[in-house]
């Protein structure tokens, strides 16, 4: 299988304040990781004022969105840590106990999630791959190379495309080990694929 797979991985990690305290009542519908925090959109059953006291004294602040939905912003995890300077989208997350957790994400390749094993690995994270998927485009002729899914996904983390820029092309292009040139004609092609694949679902 080549190109982009979407897999669902399981880990072990032992320093989640998030699921530590609420355990499995949560599920984690949107995780977005950074290198010293990260947020979390949860879908919970019940938000107790016992584990809310606890969250804050673990500098996890609670903001409540509904009845059963809250954010929640937290000390990174070493797997989230991780996540956050690899070559992954991290889609959700649902905890299976305090310790364990399956993210659901999509790699450019495979041969980078094999990195990304052996990396895991190396930190005691103790993955598993639970399934894979390939990703299908609408168009064959617009799908995205393994290369130019990396560069967006890196570009996209990094801060490249929002509105203050957090990165400029050359300091990104420093990153990948690439002429700034060269990093503009990928995004250049990979963002058109997005945009044609995009506005060819609203015909």
């Amino acid at each position: 299988m080549r190109g982009p797979v979407e897999i669902k991985l399981y880990v072990e990690r032992n320093d989640c304040s998030v699921t530590q305290i609420i355990g499995k009542q949560v599920s984690i519908e949107k995780i977005v990781p950074g290198p010293e925090t990260t947020n979390h959109l949860i879908k919970i059953k019940k938000l107790t004022n016992p584990m809310r006291y606890k969250l804050i004294e673990n500098s996890v602040r609670i903001i409540n969105l509904s009845a059963h939905y809250a954010w929640a912003k937290a000390p990174s995890c070493s797997a989230c840590r991780f996540f956050s300077y690899s070559d992954v989208l991290i889609l959700d997350a649902t905890p299976i106990n305090e310790y364990a957790i399956t993210y659901r994400i999509i790699v450019p390749s495979f041969a980078i999630l094999k990195n990304i094993l052996k990396s895991l690995n190396n930190l005691g994270l103790k993955p598993k791959v639970l399934s894979q998927t390939k990703v299908e485009f609408s168009d064959k002729a617009n799908e995205l190379t393994p290369r130019q899914l990396q560069v967006l996904i890196l570009a996209y983390k990094r801060g490249y495309f929002n509105v203050d820029r957090l990165i400029s092309l050359t300091q990104l292009s420093n990153l990948l080990e690439i002429a700034p040139s060269s990093l503009q004609e990928i995004l250049r092609r990979a963002l058109k694929k997005v945009i044609e694949n995009y506005l060819s679902k609203l015909k």
